[in-house]
């Protein structure tokens, strides 16, 4: 049968009986009903077929002969596309009212004109050939699946730029969230996408099972994905409603392997003011098994900083990014503190430490710090030398090691206060502590304990300092084991200036209350000692200095 421009046929059913129908550029085939395209037969569609009913291909074929520009409009109420064989229409037009809906797999070569119409494809695809960007136009139009099934808007590409995927739902909360798919190059591509219109719960992907990158999933739809030929690794963009949807700012996948969303990277987001779309992109995204995709919050990072290295002992002051509401620190995987501030202070460091930090915000999504380990250097074995005795006024040797420099406190009966080696001559038993630094300015500290023996000893010392400053500021009888003593201290003219036989009396350096000027001074001493059978005499000098 052949139509010619401008011929025009009406029928309330059309079938090509199993034979060609022709139809020239410019004619119209309009149909009060139903198409119906049998066995073996086909179109040669250069011109335009309307329909107020069904199409349906039993044609064991494709329904058309590919390649011919030829327009097939749907123009009643709710119409089907179905049949036992898959049709490859041209520009596939919808009009008229009502939804259209696929019971079959179904293919075009040209335009998909949605105009304002749903195309529901129920668990079957359809495919748009054409690569052109414009191969789908549409007012408010949008193609759907049933969720849990299969179904899927396919496109194929060939250019580097954002391809529209307008899909949609009528089920429950009515929705239109069309996705945009921007290949990394000019290779053919394939890919899919399909809103389900349901929690993901629901359809088996729980909104509690998440990972640590995002702290929040969408509850009430989420998106199917596929990549069904070419190996380009898109940006893909996701557009909603921040009023009706609430406000996301990640993308997470589904991952089989371990049955939870998980985030899909450093993901831009956009907040737009309503009514425009919100939108949230991933890009370099390969990795489409499983389909399941959805909005997410991204869960906030925290992270630490601190000294690239501590000594032990040392005190750490830890910074956490701040803006949480509060904060807990853990300690070698210990919760040790918890509080509003976003600093804290670990004291005592020892080694192999590590700190970790959760923030906590009041919308319940908290930030996870990774673990950072705290370098603690061990530092090095500074020594001391022993505890040692010694009698009184014999003095003995210091010996300090494992370090370069060195530095003895008190200063007090030291011959250097520096030196690895020192002479100590206390006049009383003295515990000293010797600091020195390592490579990493750690400070390392020994001590040591000289113990003096007095033994029926007796010492007089030869100078002294009354200058008030608390330290050897009076003149005493050095000694253990005195029976009895005298001491008598006499100026250069010969004038007695202090004399005691008490040997807890100590001379401060006054005569008559006035303090004496720096001078030498001559001493004349006696004593019996418990364990020496002859007294003790003994002369000498004495020098104060100021």
């Amino acid at each position: 049968m052949a139509l010619f421009a401008p011929s025009k046929s009406l029928a309330q059913l059309f079938t090509d009986a199993g034979s060609m129908v022709h139809l020239n550029t410019g004619a119209l085939l309009h149909v009060n009903g139903d198409v119906e395209v049998n066995g073996g037969g086909f179109f040669e569609n250069n011109g335009t077929i309307q329909l107020t009913g069904n199409w349906t291909n039993n044609s064991g074929n494709t329904g058309f002969v590919p390649g011919l520009p030829g327009i097939v409009r749907l123009l009643g109420g709710p119409q089907q596309i179905g049949g036992t064989s898959s049709t490859l229409f041209y520009d596939l037009d919808l009009a008229g009212t009502g939804i259209k809906s696929t019971v079959v797999n179904t293919r075009n070569e040209g335009v998909l004109s949605l105009n304002n119409h749903e195309l529901a494809l129920n668990t079957f695809r359809f495919t748009v050939q054409n690569t052109a960007l414009t191969a789908i136009t549409r007012t408010t139009g949008f193609v759907s699946c049933v969720p849990g099934s299969t179904a899927a808007l396919t496109r194929a590409t060939d250019q580097t730029a954002a391809y529209l995927f307008p899909i949609g739902s009528s089920i429950g909360t009515s929705r239109y969230r069309p996705v945009e798919i921007k290949p990394t190059s000019t290779s053919a591509n394939q890919f899919d996408a399909g809103l389900m219109n349901v929690s993901p719960t629901g359809a088996g992907y729980s909104e509690n099972a998440i990972d640590t990158s995002v702290c929040m999933v969408n509850n009430a739809f989420y998106y199917i994905l596929g990549h069904g030929l070419g190996s380009d690794v898109p940006t893909i963009t996701f557009y909603y409603d921040t009023l009706v949807d609430g406000a996301y700012n990640a993308a997470a996948h589904w991952s089989g392997l371990n049955n939870l969303w998980t985030g899909t990277g450093n993901n831009v987001s956009i907040i737009n003011p309503a009514p425009a779309f919100c939108s949230v992109a991933m890009s370099g995204w390969s990795d489409f098994n499983p389909k399941p995709f959805t909005l997410a919050h991204r869960r906030p990072l925290v992270e630490l900083v601190s000294l690239p290295g501590y000594c032990k002992n040392d005190t750490a002051i830890i910074h956490a990014t701040p803006g949480f509401n509060s904060y807990d620190w853990y300690l070698n995987g210990t919760l040790v503190h918890s509080g509003p501030d976003s600093l804290y202070a670990v004291n005592g460091l020892a080694a192999n430490s590590s700190m970790q930090v959760v923030g906590h915000k009041i919308v319940a999504c908290d930030g996870y710090s990774s673990t950072i380990p705290l370098l603690v250097y061990p530092g090095g074995g500074v020594s001391a030398g022993p505890d040692v005795s010694m009698l009184f006024g014999d003095g003995v040797e210091l010996i300090a090691s494992g370090g370069t420099n060195y530095q003895w406190y008190p200063p007090l009966g030291l011959s250097c206060d520096t030196c690895s080696s020192t002479m100590a001559n206390p006049t009383a038993s003295q515990g000293y502590t010797v600091t020195t630094y390592d490579s990493h300015n750690c400070r390392l500290i020994d001590s040591v304990l000289v113990t003096v023996n007095f033994n029926s000893s007796v010492y007089i010392p030869n100078i002294f300092s009354p200058n008030g400053d608390g330290v050897n500021d009076v003149l005493f009888v050095m000694g253990h084991g005195i029976r009895t003593m005298e001491l008598v201290v006499f100026d250069r003219w010969g004038e007695k200036v202090f004399e005691t036989t008490d040997q807890s009396q100590g001379w401060d350096g006054t005569f008559r209350g006035q303090l004496l000027n720096p001078a030498v001074f001559v001493y004349q001493f006696t004593a019996e000692l418990d364990d020496v059978v002859q007294p003790v005499v003994s002369k000498g000098n004495i020098t104060i200095v100021r």
